[in-house]
């Protein structure tokens, strides 16, 4: 009995010690385990929370996360499909609340930013164009917005569907995108700014400028880089009374170039509150169907761009009362006022009350402006000559070419191309590329053979690269 009793104890012992040892060391790993995650969890917490202050420091994005159901709109207009390496944007302005007629898009402007070649082409359609709505009626197309706006009940998504189908219409180019502004939000923008630099092209006088009393004040602005405040540059881009509507258009796109210019001058898109307080006054009075990371996107893209590399087209009449002295973009013309009860509106070349819609010559040069931007940056000198006996032929071929900016010197009406006889209309060209770009928009409008030559035929200029010699076949031309 003892023995058993003892060989029992020893086992039990043995036992409990197994027990001992076996239930200490779970309990260690589960305590180191426990450890280890407490310690991975505080350094991740570390780690995101560096991150973060890092991203916040550069930009405001903490208050751009609870402020980006504004941008989120299923009524909005969805972008059409964009190329990465082109985008199209409509760009009106707006008066605002404070005006008797707050909803008219008395400003654009078509926009078409190239990433590929860093350019960026500004249009502006004129305003007072008589244009058929889209459902019924006509009008000026300034009122396009303003009427169907009404129409549906303050619908801005619906509005400026119809906006930009008629502007859509009348260039024959996609919009992606639409960024619509009011004058006060302009006026907030430049003063966030400071204020900016013009490079005013000729002196400007308007002796009857509307003030804010409803009657008239002088304003007037020197030739020359000038500094504008928000209230001087809002003076200088409404002014139309000593002016065309069509210079007011140009002046327009100078002051966009300023705002773009200043903001990239400034280094505001490293300043994380300059970039917030842009971002609240564009919030307050931008309607838009661009996300917010496009728009930084677009702005961080366009520091990049140099100068030289925005150009700014419109239209004008100018070819309408003066052919034999046609200016570039001369593709409008003033209609008798009592066709158009009475009022001052424009209409493009061959179009009238009865037919409003013929675009065609528009088209044509917006064809130019937004897909051949390389002409325009480096034009190159053409030349055209008359091999026929119609002594008129290179005049009229040379204004019809300028229209559309082509670089046509003043000495191009000459006609000593006659000493030879040309099978058809011919262009000779030396020292380019087939491939040129010159070369390809003029093939949209003279149909004929482009050969190539080692130096001018006719030209006594040695840097003329181009030269267009008319034959009998120039009613074939397309111009």
């Amino acid at each position: 009995m003892f023995k058993t009793k003892k060989i029992k104890s020893k086992k039990s012992n043995s036992i409990n010690n197994l027990k001992k040892i076996s239930s200490k060391t779970p309990h260690k790993k589960i305590k180191r385990r426990k450890f280890l995650w407490i310690l991975t969890s505080f350094i991740a917490i570390i780690t995101v929370f560096i991150i973060w202050k890092i991203i916040i420091s550069a930009l405001p994005l903490f208050e751009i996360w609870f402020d980006l159901m504004w941008w989120f709109d299923d009524n909005k207009i969805k972008p059409t499909k964009v190329e990465n390496w082109e985008i199209k944007i409509l760009l009106t302005w707006k008066w605002g609340w404070d005006h008797d007629a707050p909803d008219l898009t008395d400003t654009m402007i078509l926009v078409k930013i190239n990433k590929d070649l860093k350019t960026v082409s500004m249009f502006s359609v004129p305003r007072d164009m008589y244009v058929d709505y889209p459902h019924w009626w006509q009008g000026k197309l300034n009122e396009v917005y303003y009427r169907w706006l009404w129409f549906y009940k303050q619908d801005e998504s619906k509005a400026m569907t119809d906006l930009i189908g008629k502007i859509k219409q009348i260039t024959g180019e996609e919009i992606n995108y639409y960024a619509n502004i009011d004058f006060s939000g302009f006026k907030k923008i430049i003063d966030a700014l400071w204020w900016i630099e013009v490079n005013v092209p000729e002196d400007l006088i308007d002796t009857e400028y509307p003030d804010w009393n409803y009657w008239y004040e002088t304003f007037k602005i020197k030739k020359g880089l000038q500094t504008l405040n928000w209230e001087t540059a809002l003076k200088y881009a409404r002014s139309r009374h000593s002016t065309s509507d069509f210079d007011r258009s140009l002046r327009q796109q100078l002051i966009i170039s300023g705002i773009k210019d200043r903001i990239q001058n400034m280094w505001y898109l490293t300043d994380a509150s300059k970039i917030k307080g842009l971002y609240l006054t564009l919030k307050e009075n931008l309607k838009t169907n661009m996300w917010i990371w496009e728009i930084i996107d677009l702005a961080l893209f366009a520091k990049d761009i140099d100068r030289n590399n925005i150009k700014s087209f419109n239209l004008n009449d100018s070819c309408f009362f003066n052919p034999i002295d046609c200016k570039m973009w001369g593709f409008m013309y003033y209609p008798p006022r009592e066709d158009f009860k009475w009022l001052s509106v424009t209409l493009p070349f061959w179009a009238d009350i009865e037919n409003l819609e013929n675009y065609s010559e528009i088209q044509k040069y917006t064809n130019l402006i937004f897909n051949y931007p390389e002409i325009f940056i480096n034009p190159e000198k053409i030349n055209i000559f008359n091999a026929t006996r119609k002594w008129w032929l290179a005049t009229y071929f040379a204004n019809a070419l300028i229209k559309y900016w082509f670089n046509i010197p003043a000495e191009n009406s000459v006609w000593n191309a006659r000493d030879k006889q040309y099978p058809k209309t011919m262009i000779y060209y030396n020292n380019l590329e087939e491939w040129d770009k010159t070369l390809e928009a003029l093939s949209l409008f003279i149909f004929w053979d482009q050969i190539k030559v080692e130096e001018p035929v006719y030209s006594k200029n040695p840097d003329t690269k181009i030269e267009i010699v008319i034959w009998d076949d120039y009613e074939s031309i397309n111009l």
